[in-house]
Order: structure tokens, then sequence, then C-alpha cells
């Protein structure tokens, strides 16, 4: 979702204020790591995102930081299932995730068109088969031409592999009735990508990404100083060689891999010569 896209949408539906609030939210779910990945390069970025985009407000949220640190979906309760109005109005629910999403809604909202966020976009984690999913609500206007804009324009990135493919969800359904985090904000976006393995670091996962050039590419050559991992801050780490001049890594992206005593996170093999029984 380009930022300089949701500007320009802004500027021209939304004027409730000046300098619209963008949440960018991820951890809604405690394992799922990429969306915490981002939100760590966001703030690294933070003061050339806001010379960038002057006209938008852009901030990050860790949506559920006790579920992500015991590497849970949750605590209690789905914290994505605790946005209605009506499961906000309940006074008797006891969880920890009521009472977060009572917090993040008394932050971002009142939740509906009056929101102080204009909006959230909340990152997700999926191990299905679905590429890149953008997962927008019927109600709001600006995110399904949000969505539409993205949908056109994905395969004109300029990167260094083809993109995976993406695909765009409507769900039907009134904000009031919408039980997901992204529904406080005046417009709510939700997009799933891939799981995405790295490198831990100090404890953090990832501490960095399987760089893009490496990605579905298990059982390929990796030459020494060929990109391996990219870090927080956009910097590519080599392949040191360690293991042999080339190498030919496997599982790529294994879920398993996420821990510190899984080594360094990919799968290393090298080709050898089967012999003819």
């Amino acid at each position: 979702m380009r930022l300089s896209t949701l500007s320009c949408l802004l500027s021209t539906a939304d004027s409730l204020s000046p300098r619209p609030r963008v949440v960018v939210s991820g951890g809604t779910h405690g394992n799922e790591y990429t969306g915490v990945w981002v939100l760590q390069r966001l703030q690294l970025r933070s003061a050339e995102l806001a010379e960038q985009h002057p006209s938008i407000a852009i901030e990050t949220l860790f949506a559920n930081p006790p579920a992500h640190a015991a590497n849970r979906r949750f605590i209690d309760d789905d914290l994505n299932r605790q946005f209605s109005a009506a499961t906000l109005a309940d006074t008797t629910a006891s969880s920890f995730e009521a009472g977060r999403a009572k917090a993040i809604a008394a932050d971002m909202g009142p939740k509906g068109a009056a929101a102080d966020a204009a909006v959230c976009i909340d990152m997700h984690t999926t191990t299905a088969n679905m590429g890149c999913t953008v997962i927008v609500s019927s109600y709001s206007t600006l995110a399904l031409r949000a969505a539409a804009f993205v949908h056109t324009h994905w395969d004109d990135a300029d990167e260094a592999s083809p993109p995976l493919p993406l695909r765009v969800m409507v769900e039907e359904c009134s904000q009031c009735e919408a039980a997901h985090l992204a529904s406080v904000a005046r417009h709510g976006i939700e997009i799933e990508v891939p799981f995405v393995d790295g490198a831990d670091a100090d404890g953090a996962l990832p501490g960095a990404v399987v760089a893009a050039s490496l990605q579905d590419r298990d059982f390929a050559p990796l030459r020494a100083g060929e990109a391996l991992f990219e870090a927080l801050d956009g910097s590519l780490v080599p392949y040191d060689g360690s293991l042999g001049e080339v190498v030919h890594p496997v599982f790529i992206n294994e879920a398993a891999y996420y821990y510190r005593e899984s080594g360094r996170g990919v799968g290393m093999s090298r080709p050898v010569e089967w012999p003819v029984l």
C-alpha cells in the first residue's frame, strides 16, 4: 500500500482534520511477525516518511505485545474479534484482549465516522496459499478505491523479483458490525502477506527477512557475496561463504525456522553425485 496513494485519496475524500492520522498496526495476532517487523522498519524511517508525506500523520501501533512475546495468537481471546460496537460496549468482558481493544478504540476512536484516526492499515501474516491479499469492507469508499488503485498498479512495481499475485477481498458488513481492529478508524484496510522467515537478532523476531531475490528459489545456487537477508534498515546481508563458495538454500521461509535455536533461519544444502544402483 503506497502511502502517497493514501495521502492523495485522503486529501480529496477526508476533510475532518487538516493532517489526517494514518495508523499502521501489526502484531494484532502475536505469532504473526511480519507486521511487527514492518513497524520497526517504519519507525526507523519516521523522519523520512514525515518529510515525504507531510499531509498525513503516520504512526505505528504494536497491537498485542504480550501475545507477541509469548509467541501466541492471543492471550485470552482473539484481539481481531473484539472491535464490534457491541463488544466494545460490553463492560462485563474481562479478558486481556477485551481490555486492550477498549484502550485501542479509546485512542483511535470513537469507532465510526467521527474516529480520530482517519485510516488504519492492519498487517497480518498467513501460511495459506493466498499470495498477498488486501481486505477491505464495503462501508469504506476510500478503502475500496485504495485497494482498486493498488491492484491496478501491482505489476508496475520495480522489484528484484516478480511480485506475488494480489487479490482483494471485500467484506459485506456495516462498520458497527465489523469486529476487526482496522474498523475502529474511519477507513480500515487489512493486508495479509505470506509468512516471511528471518534471522533472529537479540531476541527480536524477525531481525531480518529473506532477501527478495532469494524468495521461492529453494535448491537454486547461492554464491558467496549474494544477498541472503534484508536487515531492518533495508541493507542486504550477503551469504558469507562459510559453508562453501556455492550453496543451495532450502526451506526458505519455513515457519519452524523463526527461532534462534534453528540457526541462520534458512537451510543450506549442496549437490552430491547420486550412486547408480
